[in-house]
């Protein structure tokens, strides 16, 4: 759990939130920072080149809020631009303490 902005956020709640939207792949990571002292959520998604990034990144910052309570920072990247493990892969980072 991640407390973001006075809101407590669970990953899962992120990712079924993600699995909303069909042209996204699966990937994907949250990093946490401080920011002109406060907390800010930056979810990096992945999508095809032939998708309208600028629309994606709107809708998914809403959907966000509207579920959650807070709007996160959203970027779409190209596909293969998240990194990948044969393990699990960590999606939350947590840059507040680092």
């Amino acid at each position: 759990m991640m407390k973001i902005k006075g809101v407590n956020v669970f990953p899962k709640q992120i990712e079924e939130i993600l699995g909303t939207f069909p042209e996204l792949s699966s990937e994907y990571q949250i990093r946490i920072s401080h920011l002109d002292g406060k907390d800010s959520m930056r979810i990096y998604i992945e999508a095809s080149g032939s998708h309208d990034f600028k629309d994606l990144q709107k809708r998914v910052a809403e959907t966000v809020k509207s579920k959650i309570g807070f709007t996160p920072i959203v970027y779409v990247v190209e596909l293969g631009f998240l990194p990948r493990s044969e393990k699990k892969t960590r999606r939350v980072i947590d840059e507040r303490f680092q």
